[in-house]
């Protein structure tokens, strides 16, 4: 079937034969308009939204908070370690005579002598003989022989057979002379103890 072509009589003919047609058209015209306006209302709307002024905030700063002091302890400075102090040592005692063992004869002069001057730090001679030789080797041993008195010297008084050996206790004030000695004025084993008078002092002779 051939379409038919659409004329504007044919279109006038047919509003003529229904005029109900006419509706749709003339709800379109107003309609159309109607939709325009709502939608362009509705996006003027959106662009105002948008282009509407935006209220710039002031940046609010923080407030200044001063930094607190913070306590600082002084540095202390090394110092070089000082050097200790080197102690003192100590004294080293005398090294003790060796105890000799007395070679004269028990509880005779030479024995008595013997002992005292080892009690005081002064031995003497281990061959000395008897009482008689006691200068002589004293002095061959190299100790000093000499007339003048000490305290602790050996004072021996020359007479031969009655040679006396005695030990200076002591130097008196008036010039006299305290000694003591065995053997000497009491006999055998028996300790003396005597003062020689200033005039008699000059008759013995000493071994320091």
């Amino acid at each position: 079937m051939a379409r038919r072509k659409i004329t504007p009589k044919r279109i006038v003919k047919l509003f003529k034969a229904k005029p109900a047609l006419l509706v749709v058209p003339i709800l379109c015209l107003v309609a159309v308009p109607a939709v325009v306006v709502a939608v362009t209302g509705s996006n003027l709307s959106k662009e105002k939204e948008v282009s509407a002024p935006v209220v710039k905030q002031e940046e609010t700063k923080p407030a200044e908070t001063k930094p607190e002091a913070v306590a600082t302890t002084p540095t202390e400075t090394p110092t070089a370690p000082q050097a200790k102090p080197t102690p003192t040592p100590a004294p080293t005692p005398p090294p003790a005579t060796p105890e000799v063992k007395n070679p004269y004869q028990y509880g005779g002069a030479a024995w008595y002598a013997f002992n005292r001057r080892t009690e005081v730090g002064k031995p003497v001679g281990t061959t000395w003989v008897a009482e008689n030789n006691w200068l002589y080797y004293a002095q061959k041993d190299g100790y000093v022989v000499d007339t003048t008195p000490e305290k602790w010297a050996i004072g021996v008084r020359p007479g031969g057979s009655t040679s006396l050996i005695a030990f200076v206790e002591s130097l008196n004030a008036d010039g006299t002379m305290t000694i003591s000695c065995m053997n000497c004025y009491e006999g055998w084993n028996r300790k003396s103890e005597v003062v020689v008078p200033s005039n008699e002092v000059a008759a013995y002779k000493f071994i320091h």
